[in-house]
């Protein structure tokens, strides 16, 4: 842990060195930032993360990444839908499509839905000629264009953090999930409540949360209990924080080498490229870190109606 706390205070010299902090500090997670956020990070995640569109970190089963690891949680999903046996499935903030791309052409008879925010990653039109997906744009915390009780499995893969009312999120799943249907949510929580942190972890933890646009990461204990508050039972918890550490220690490295080490080259990226790329750059250097020191976890959770 020593060596942790060493590579932590290292590191946040090295972004204050680069950055303003306080204008990453000060950045607001307002929906229409958040759309802002993913509208101009699209062009970066195809060319540093996935060409195929995928959004989310991979699973990865060894030390090293690989491309397949970003299909884990699509296949999670997947498992799902084959146990019990779906035949509407929704995705929430679906962000570029990719999963519900994956699942519909491997599931050709199974309808799938999915929604983002409008004006952000989601372009419509690259789903037309799949014949059992349907894209909107919408807000999770608003599911009015769907009725009661429709959906077998709705799920949300790294982007429920976006919210800090899951309680209502929760309830509109909760009303448009058939009974005994189940909503996944693969994502990143606090491991470790605030006031549990030293002044660095502290800083760590707001400069990773403001790099992903994010008003906070809440403390995973907390997240459950808002989701349970609409009805929902867990069913299932499954702890892959050290399976995502080869995705961003990928990205890791990218973001070392043309931002934070050579601080030089690091302000003058910061000129060129607008924050919301070199903020995220944040993330990706100091997200390790804060999962080897327990800061940060990635949950799969399962609920049922």
């Amino acid at each position: 842990m020593e060596n942790y706390d060493k590579e932590l205070k290292t590191k946040l010299s090295n972004i204050e060195n680069v950055l303003n902090v306080n204008d990453l500090l000060a950045r607001n997670g307002c929906t229409d930032s958040i759309r802002k956020y993913y509208k101009l990070n699209k062009l970066a995640y195809s060319i540093f993360h996935s060409k195929k569109g995928f959004v989310h970190a991979g699973l990865s089963e060894s030390d090293s990444f690989k491309d397949e690891d970003l299909l884990a949680q699509p296949k999670i999903i997947g498992k799902y839908i084959e146990e019990n046996n779906a035949k509407e499935v929704l995705e929430l903030a679906m962000g570029k499509g990719a999963n519900s791309k994956y699942l519909a052409e491997k599931y050709p008879d199974v309808n799938f839905y999915g929604l983002d925010l409008e004006n952000g990653q989601l372009d419509i039109g690259n789903f037309k000629n799949i014949q059992n997906l349907q894209v909107s744009y919408g807000d999770y915390h608003k599911l009015d264009s769907f009725p009661d009780e429709k959906f077998d499995i709705i799920y949300v893969i790294d982007a429920l953090c976006h919210s800090d009312k899951k309680d209502i999120v929760a309830k509109e799943v909760y009303r448009v999930l058939k009974k005994g249907g189940v909503f996944i949510v693969i994502d990143g929580y606090s491991g470790r409540r605030v006031d549990e942190l030293n002044k660095d972890e502290l800083l760590a933890k707001q400069l990773n949360e403001k790099g992903m646009m994010l008003s906070s990461f809440e403390y995973i204990d907390d997240a459950v209990d808002k989701i349970k508050s609409a009805g929902f039972s867990l069913i299932e918890n499954k702890d892959y924080s050290k399976n995502i550490i080869p995705s961003f220690e990928r990205l890791e490295k990218i973001a070392s080498k043309t931002i934070f080490k050579p601080k030089f080259l690091g302000r003058i990226v910061d000129k060129i490229l607008p924050n919301e790329v070199t903020f995220n750059a944040v993330s990706a250097y100091l997200t390790p870190v804060l999962i080897r020191k327990g800061v940060f976890c990635y949950k799969l959770l399962v609920f049922k109606k």
